[in-house]
C-alpha cells in the first residue's frame, strides 16, 4: 500500500490496503484485517450529548476530543490506538467500539468482494516467497 497524503487516517488506509495487496497476490492468510479510525465530537465536560464519527478527516482530529483507531478482522479486533482530551465515560467507548466493529465488518464485506473479483487465489510469479532450510 501507498499512501503519501491524507486527510484522514493513513495508517487504517495502510492496513486495509497491505490486506488487499496480500489478497491480490494470492498469498494465504487466516483472516484479512481492515482498520478505521472512530472520532467523537461533543463540548468539555457534557457526555450526555455527543456524537462519534467515521474516518475522520484532519480537522476533526484535532477538534475533537477522541481519535481512536482500531484494526482487526471481522471477529477479532488486532490493534487499537486512542488519544483523548479528557477522561471519558465508559458507555462512550462502548459505543465508539461498537460502530468500529459494525463500520469495520462493511469495509471486511467490500474488500472481500473486490479481493474477489481481482484474484483467483493463487499465489501469483511475483509474489516473494519464503523458504524454509532445516
Amino acid at each position: 500500500s501507498e499512501v503519501t497524503s491524507s486527510n484522514g487516517s493513513s495508517s487504517m488506509a495502510s492496513v486495509c490496503g497491505a490486506t488487499l495487496a496480500l489478497l491480490d497476490a494470492g498469498v494465504p492468510i487466516k483472516s484479512p484485517v481492515a482498520g478505521l479510525s472512530v472520532g467523537l465530537a461533543k463540548r468539555k465536560n457534557e457526555d450526555d450529548n455527543y456524537q462519534l464519527l467515521i474516518d475522520i478527516t484532519g480537522s476533526e482530529d484535532h477538534y475533537g476530543a477522541m481519535d481512536c483507531k482500531i484494526a482487526g478482522s471481522h471477529d477479532k479486533v488486532t490493534a487499537i490506538h486512542m488519544d483523548v482530551h479528557e477522561p471519558l465515560q465508559h458507555q462512550i467507548i462502548f459505543d465508539a467500539f461498537k460502530l468500529a466493529r459494525e463500520a469495520r465488518v462493511v469495509l471486511l464485506d467490500e474488500m472481500g468482494a473486490l479481493a474477489a473479483r481481482s484474484s483467483n487465489q493463487t499465489i501469483k510469479n511475483f509474489t516473494p516467497r519464503a523458504e524454509l532450510k532445516p
